[in-house]
């Protein structure tokens, strides 16, 4: 090798060539490739803790999220670089009756222990009924944006026989949850 003679390093896949005069810029590379290959985003419903069913969110970028049916609750974030974000209690109960202890919670129709006698009701669970309810999947998509590889999860929660013993109003919830790779955003 003589000085100042540039070197080149060309990296193949079945997609892509890739050329690099730098080792940092073949460093790169070889990091853009490792990302990509994880694959496309995913979003899939699949049985959790205590048999519950849960949404399981996963963004090419390693960005990861999971979201119950029951409460509708967020029980785990962890961005691409493999940070967890959220807290869940190790003494959470996954068993269709009591609220899941951290996470995300959904609170409706009310914060707190008491409800308002003036919209007709008189007894209710601390922090409302909507964390105690199973919620109804309306959708999953993934790449909710062009190129972007967003994943999205729907649920949606209306009265019912259940809630109508607790809560005498008419009511439809629609809670949205989308993870992209910079970001969990409900």
């Amino acid at each position: 090798e003589s000085e100042g003679e540039e070197k080149m390093v060309v990296l193949l896949t079945e997609e892509t060539v890739m050329v690099a005069t730098t080792a940092v810029a073949a460093l790169v590379m070889i990091y853009f490739l490792y990302k990509n290959r994880r694959g496309a985003s995913q979003v899939r419903i699949c049985q959790g803790k205590g048999g519950l069913e849960k949404i399981e969110l996963l963004h090419s970028s390693g960005a990861f999220a999971e979201v119950y049916a029951f409460g509708g609750t967020v029980t785990k974030y962890v961005t691409a670089d493999g940070v967890d974000m959220l807290w869940v209690s190790n003494s959470a109960k996954f068993d269709g009756k009591k609220a899941i202890r951290g996470g995300i919670p959904l609170v409706y129709p009310q914060f707190g222990p008491k409800a308002d006698s003036l919209l007709g009701v008189e007894s209710m669970s601390q922090h409302g009924f909507a964390r105690i309810s199973h919620w109804e999947i309306v959708s999953t998509l993934t790449e909710v944006r062009v190129d972007s590889g967003d994943c999205q999860a729907t649920l949606r929660l209306r009265e019912n026989k259940e809630t109508t013993k607790i809560w005498p109003h008419k009511f439809e919830l629609t809670y949205i949850v989308r993870l992209s790779a910079t970001a969990l955003r409900t």
